[in-house]
């Protein structure tokens, strides 16, 4: 058999490794998962396991930390890493830029891991498995794609004692759930449109488990595991009619638990939302972006109508559903004044609760390559330098930059208490400061608990977390 170590900087539980652990332990192999925010030292661990393979699931921003770890234990303990995840999925060259980087796993990564993991206990040649470049004496081994995974019910369910191990995890009572893979629209801001490129002609994009099986999955993790509110992470719950009455049906009977989903505005009606709340749905979060029709759908191309944002909104109060909206201001051409109208917009929704981030462009994206055309990102710009999250600051040279990023940090207080709105337009003339930033993470923490419906205790002790680690989940 062989040994796994996934490595992550943060208190975060991700899907992704634990359907890959789940993959390989159900095939005979063994997985395990530090977190070096609840570690006293990561290295030890590592060492004591003697694991085959280090592997780090990588996003964007937190790819430099993997970095880091990689050389240090590559230098030390001469173990081998993998990286996988969306940062290398659209950035696979940091094998080539790095030489202690081994192997770069693109895309889909189960049944290539479980390759991986078969020729290495059989000690044959790992060149040649599809999704991975792999480094072998001086050469990298670039090859092609598999197919996608049609039927995503044969995926064993995720393995969350991986991460369930540390109580933190295991008593947190809002769980994350996938009930699909690959999002149909095009948003280009969003990795999934960049995804769907690389799989053409390797088959259907979009796809989804069938109600029964995700509706086991949470049965499984109901009678194991503390639940309280059940998060499926799907960009578009509800993009499929069909599938969603059958879903909401046994969800009533079944689990009857909170849940919170996340959706279109143009998909939710009368109908769904009577179905949603029935089945016992307390939340509710929808695209807004921004307030401007045009940067909405010809910059950004998520083609949604203010008209479609307001009814949403409407029908979700009016049969008390909460609403979030998730907002974004620093576009490619956006002048402050739009932002404020983005505010302004809100105000008049009234949301429970307004997220907002700074738009970051991620590698690879049509909007990553619309803000270098337009001269927005410094041609000179490292990625392998940038660290920040869509919650820190503008990667964008635009104008007014620095009111932008102060904007964002009292997006959602504004919202919630818009007397304070021409406080705010003077506060955002100041510099970035580190004060700002922990009135934004505290605000992100303070709303985010309030939508979950967080005890006040549990309300500042999620604050605080957001606060120490100015991470967003």
């Amino acid at each position: 058999m062989a040994t796994f170590v996934f490595l992550q900087e943060i208190a975060f539980s991700a899907l992704g490794p634990m359907y890959l652990s789940a993959v390989l332990k159900k095939n005979g192999h063994k997985c395990y998962l530090y977190v070096e925010e609840l570690e006293k030292d990561l290295l030890k661990k590592v060492e004591e396991i003697k694991p085959d393979y280090v592997a780090f699931s990588t996003f964007t921003g937190q790819h430099v930390w993997a970095l880091k770890w990689a050389k240090k234990i590559k230098e030390e303990l001469g173990i081998p890493n993998i990286f996988g995840g969306p940062h290398v999925t659209h950035y696979p060259d940091l094998i080539e830029k790095h030489s202690f980087v081994d192997i770069v796993c693109i895309g889909e990564a189960e049944y290539a891991f479980l390759e991986l993991a078969n020729k290495t206990d059989a000690k044959e040649d790992i060149s040649k498995i599809k999704n991975l470049w792999v480094r072998k004496n001086k050469d990298i081994h670039k090859n092609e794609l598999r197919s996608l995974i049609e039927n995503l019910d044969e995926l064993p369910f995720p393995d969350r004692e991986l991460y369930y191990k540390y109580k933190v995890f295991r008593n947190r009572d809002i769980k994350r759930f996938l009930a699909s893979r690959g999002c149909p629209y095009d948003c280009i801001f969003c990795h999934n449109h960049a995804d769907k490129r690389l799989y053409v002609k390797k088959g259907k994009w979009a796809r989804k488990r069938s109600p029964e099986n995700v509706i086991k999955e949470i049965e499984e993790v109901k009678n194991k595991y503390p639940l309280r509110v059940m998060m499926p992470l799907d960009d578009h719950f509800l993009n499929d009619r069909e599938w969603v009455f059958e879903f909401l049906k046994l969800y009533k009977e079944r689990i009857g638990l909170d849940f919170v989903i996340n959706s279109r505005p143009e998909a939710i009606d009368e109908e769904i939302v009577l179905a949603l709340k029935e089945a016992n749905c307390k939340g509710v979060a929808i695209s807004i972006e921004s307030a401007s029709e045009r940067l909405r759908n010809e910059v950004l191309k998520k083609f949604i109508k203010d008209e479609q944002i307001i009814n949403a909104v409407k029908l979700l109060k009016k049969h008390k559903i909460i609403v979030k909206t998730f907002n974004m201001i620093g576009l490619p051409g956006e002048t402050l004044e739009q932002a404020f109208e983005t505010i302004r917009m809100n105000i008049k929704l009234r949301p429970f609760y307004a997220r907002c981030a700074l738009l970051s462009p991620y590698p690879d994206t049509d909007l990553y390559k619309l803000a270098f055309e337009k001269g927005l990102i410094d041609e000179n710009f490292d990625m392998e330098k940038y660290t920040q999250n869509y919650m820190e600051k503008s990667l964008l040279k635009i104008p007014d930059r620095n009111k932008f990023v102060n904007l964002q940090k009292f997006f959602s207080l504004v919202v919630a208490f818009p007397f304070l709105l021409p406080l705010v337009k003077k506060l955002i003339n100041k510099s970035p400061n580190k004060i700002f930033d922990k009135i934004g993470t505290l605000t992100f923490g303070y709303f985010g608990a309030r939508y979950f419906g967080y005890s006040l205790k549990d309300m500042i002790k999620t604050s605080k977390s957001f606060i120490k680690n100015n991470h967003p989940p």
